[in-house]
């Protein structure tokens, strides 16, 4: 360097040298090249793997640092037993399963999501429809003929609605598929356990009840019959020439505290 009227004068390059600290124009700075960076840029590759194995030369070229530098993180993950050595430049994740494949789980959660939102918006759907025949058929004149009792049988008129709607056993026959199986129908009071034999072995319908009477009706098969009840194998204990008012009415079908037991045949129902 040379020095021309007070200006200096570099002879062997054309610019000036770089001062201490100056960093040039494609130099990364000390953060981008940091470790802690690095390690988790590093981890976000590894959370992109769907079975959680990473090429560590391509990892260095992704993230556009040396080896050595990709060594140092998996030297520490492999010291903690978060991965292990898959083969020769490769890894493979071992810690939580949850940073493993995380976009694509994301992406089916939200899927899942999205599909469950629009069955309950369906559901919402169908309960508001329902609500609305429900208030229709209460409503409808035709339905408001003879009075329906409310509770067992009772002796105030304010505890009777005028509503007469009901379900022919026609009506269920004609929803039955085979038309030909068997359709019994169960008037039971509330509580009424009812239980179910295992289809492989011989089926049996079990009825039981402590509230009060059980009927049971079979549908005929003719669309024009009348349902006709079934006779219970038990016989309806005499009733008191006074009984108590708390005490249960006995049914001509079944009296209380008795159980139904209705052997079917395969098929039937």
């Amino acid at each position: 360097m040379v020095f021309s009227s007070g200006v200096p004068l570099w002879l062997n390059d054309t610019c000036p040298p770089r001062l201490a600290g100056a960093k040039s124009p494609g130099e990364k700075s000390r953060y981008e090249t940091s470790l802690n960076l690095t390690t988790k840029r590093f981890l976000e590759l590894l959370s992109q793997s769907p079975d959680g194995v990473v090429d560590l030369n391509w990892a260095a070229e992704v993230l556009k640092v040396q080896k050595r530098r990709i060594y140092d993180i998996t030297n520490v993950l492999e010291g903690i037993q978060l991965i292990t050595k898959k083969s020769k430049n490769h890894i493979q994740w071992l810690g939580s399963q949850a940073t493993v494949g995380a976009p694509g789980r994301h992406r089916l959660l939200e899927k899942e999501l999205r599909e469950l939102q629009a069955a309950e918006r369906q559901l919402d759907d169908l309960i508001q429809m329902c609500t609305v025949q429900l208030r229709l058929l209460t409503e409808d004149p035709a339905s408001q003929q003879y009075p329906l009792l409310l509770g067992p049988r009772p002796r105030v008129p304010s505890l009777t609605r005028p509503t007469a709607a009901y379900v022919t056993c026609q009506d269920l026959r004609s929803i039955v598929d085979p038309a030909e199986q068997m359709v019994m129908v169960i008037k039971a009071p509330p509580e009424t356990q009812l239980q179910v034999s295992d289809p492989a072995e011989a089926f049996q319908v079990s009825v039981r009840s402590t509230q009060g009477p059980i009927d049971v009706f079979l549908c005929p098969e003719d669309s024009s019959g009348v349902c006709s009840p079934v006779k219970s194998p038990f016989k309806a204990p005499a009733e008191d020439s006074s009984p108590s008012h708390s005490q249960a009415r006995a049914s001509l079908l079944l009296p209380p505290a008795q159980e139904v037991n209705m052997p079917l045949l395969p098929g039937e129902q």
